[in-house]
């Protein structure tokens, strides 16, 4: 694909009037070829970049998290059925005998907004302290779950097959998380505590602070689809959050 590319544009740019073979030899020509692929390559990856993130937090963009998470719940449906299937047989032999767990692979999905978002906007017209918080919370998030290593898991912000996590942004305030491979709601709640915790040590440049409230749902309890699963998490969040914070 890259010689075929290279070999287009090196017989664009002899085409194309600026310059001819009379002019310039091919070394030339073929360097400005690949000069010019390289700055092709620049703009195609700052293309994909636009697509598949939220420019203001760096998180996924809402209709690219839903793709993966629902990726996400056809792989973990697939396990659990293997898991079942090997359950039920009780063979156990060569490699299958390695790889038994005492429980099936399971995910999770955290549902969070800031608490009380619209006070930090209060009195502002263009909403800087708002836009620093969404940022401050992206980054932090993005942080936090790329450099933990939460139950021996790989983690950083692409799709991999190897336990990575997934953070998007929903719209507004509210943010989406996916987390692979997790044992639990023990080890679930350690990654929440310290999502909060991370998060909690914002300090805006106008001297507000912003805290982020977190609901919960697990493959393992039984839901039909992702979308269900955020329903539950966001429901969560909701029902543990005071109700002086509770939007209206």
């Amino acid at each position: 694909m890259l010689c075929i590319l290279v070999t287009f544009i090196y017989k664009l740019l002899l085409n194309s009037g600026k310059m001819t073979q009379k002019k310039e030899n091919s070394e030339d020509i073929g360097a400005k070829a690949i000069a010019l692929l390289e700055e092709i390559k620049v703009e195609v990856i700052e293309l994909a970049e636009r697509a598949l993130y939220d420019p203001l937090t760096g998180c996924y963009r809402p209709e690219v998290f839903m793709e993966l998470a629902r990726k996400e719940f056809e792989f973990a449906k697939r396990k659990k059925s293997k898991f079942e299937r090997l359950e039920a047989e009780q063979t156990y032999k060569g490699p299958e005998r390695r790889k038994r767990t005492s429980k099936p692979y399971d995910f999770a999905i955290l549902y969070g907004d800031i608490i009380d978002f619209r006070s930090i906007n209060e009195g502002q017209k263009w909403h800087t302290d708002g836009d620093e918080a969404l940022r401050e919370v992206g980054e932090k998030s993005r942080e936090e779950i790329r450099l933990t290593d939460y139950a021996g898991m790989k983690v950083d912000r692409h799709l991999s097959e190897d336990g990575t996590h997934y953070i998007g942004r929903k719209g507004g305030d509210e943010f989406i998380f996916l987390i692979r491979d997790i044992e639990g709601k023990d080890d679930l709640g350690i990654v929440m505590e310290r999502i909060r915790k991370n998060i909690d040590n914002i300090k805006l440049t106008s001297g507000k602070k912003c805290r982020i409230r977190i609901g919960y749902a697990l493959f393992s309890e039984g839901y039909k689809s992702v979308d269900d699963m955020i329903i539950k998490a966001d429901q969560r969040m909701y029902e543990e959050t005071p109700p002086s914070q509770r939007k209206t």
